[in-house]
């Protein structure tokens, strides 16, 4: 029998089950999902992302705050300045060069994922989470072989040598923590895409409660400082995993999980790794662009550097509240892409260019063609409006972003989106 795979007609239904199954053989969440699926107006929908994004946002507030508590710790210390600027350097280093590649990188998961399971593929969801694994170790040794020189960029751009080599030290403390974290993202995107999103805001919650103990226990009580600071910040960031990993065993999605050593994991990485790239090309920017005139601080005073982090815990802290509309967004975009759903993505796919442009104007987080990083440079350095420039500078792309991406989402050619998705799950089932 001939089983190479036929081009699908768009107009053509692309899941199809004998009769649609019978509505006896639907689960109560199968039904609850159909019902949706048939009353899909604005305000429908409206509610869907709320109803799913309640726990994202809860999650994502609970991810910076563990930031806002090592900052608070180290400004009651004596020397708050020194360590503040030391903290600062040493975070947004790693925001930039780590962070941001692992939350970006592992965005297409997410897409992968809510399509396979849209299509009622659990065994698929799980191969593309092991792929996902294997090419977060992949991105990961060279990141992290390039953070263990930090202190010679440091001192190459003009830091003092303490501050250089204690900053270096606090790197190469959280490398061990955020290899974890990037192991925990993948996973939490694997979940997200199939719409559970309480086990990883449950990861959150409780790695940010043993985190207030263990911080205030090496910094304070042991009088470790920013020693202390890194090294509950590399268990905090471990324990997300731990506890996540766990909460996984005992729930559901166990069962559908497949070995890592699977021959299906390491066939097909390279269209995975290009996915991941794009994605990481299209999201990076924005937080390059937040952290970067952050980083811009650290050539003026030690007292600007340290008022510059405070403000940046604070302003992550807002940020977080849309990005959890965002996750929501893109789960149920996904979802209706792979079963036809064209003009219900579209609603969707409306909703999210909202939320994600809200996000941007209430942060000044901007990625529009890295505008603001000259803006912020010509301020800070000729008209000398330190930190005020700092967040000046952002602003300048914010009507270009809103209308860029409004552009962008008008020119997505649907039918081709799920005639992609359908051809891809073909392939991998041919394999699996």
């Amino acid at each position: 029998m001939d089983k190479s795979t036929t081009r699908i007609e768009p107009d053509q239904p692309l899941l199809t089950n004998d009769n649609d199954m019978d509505n006896e053989r639907l689960s109560p969440q199968q039904k609850k999902q159909m019902r949706d699926r048939e009353d899909l107006n604005f305000w429908n929908v409206m509610k869907q992302i709320c109803d799913l994004s309640v726990y994202p946002i809860v999650g994502m507030l609970f991810h910076p705050a563990y930031q806002i508590v090592n900052t608070i710790i180290l400004g009651q210390d004596d020397e708050a300045v020194n360590n503040l600027a030391i903290f600062g350097l040493a975070t947004v280093t790693m925001s930039i060069a780590m962070m941001s590649i692992q939350l970006s990188f592992n965005n297409a998961l997410m897409t992968l994922v809510s399509q396979a399971h849209g299509q009622q593929e659990p065994r698929l969801c799980s191969i593309y989470l092991n792929r996902q694994l294997v090419l977060n170790v992949i991105v990961f040794i060279p990141l992290c072989i390039l953070l263990l020189f930090a202190e010679s960029f440091f001192l190459a751009i003009g830091q003092q040598a303490e501050i250089a080599q204690r900053a270096s030290n606090y790197i190469r403390v959280l490398l061990p923590g955020y290899f974890c974290f990037g192991i925990f993202h993948a996973y939490q995107k694997y979940l997200a895409g199939q719409k559970e999103v309480r086990l990883s805001t449950f990861s959150y919650v409780l790695a940010f409660i043993i985190h207030l103990p263990v911080s205030y226990l090496l910094a304070v009580y042991y009088d470790m400082g920013v020693e202390g600071i890194a090294i509950a910040s590399s268990i905090h960031l471990s324990m997300r995993l731990i506890i996540l990993s766990i909460a996984i065993k005992f729930s559901q999605f166990n069962s559908n999980l497949v070995s890592i050593i699977d021959q299906e994991t390491f066939r097909n990485l390279k269209p995975q790794m290009k996915m991941s790239l794009y994605s990481s090309g299209m999201l990076i920017w924005g937080w390059w662009a937040f952290d970067i005139f952050t980083f811009l601080s650290n050539f003026m005073t030690n007292d600007i550097m340290a008022a510059q982090i405070v403000c940046r815990q604070i302003v992550l802290l807002f940020y977080m509240i849309p990005i959890g509309l965002s996750i929501a967004s893109s789960i149920l975009v996904g979802n209706m892409i792979v079963i036809n759903l064209i003009n219900e993505a579209f609603v969707m796919l409306c909703l999210y260019i909202l939320f994600d442009c809200l996000q941007c104007i209430g942060t000044g987080i901007i990625s529009g063609l890295g505008k603001q990083n000259k803006g912020s440079l010509l301020t800070i350095f000729y008209f000398k409006m330190g930190i005020t420039a700092l967040w000046q500078g952002p602003l300048v792309a914010i009507a270009f972003n809103s209308v860029a991406y409004y552009a962008f989402i008008l020119c997505v050619d649907l039918k081709e989106t799920i005639r992609i998705a359908e051809e891809r799950r073909l392939r991998e089932k041919n394999h699996l």
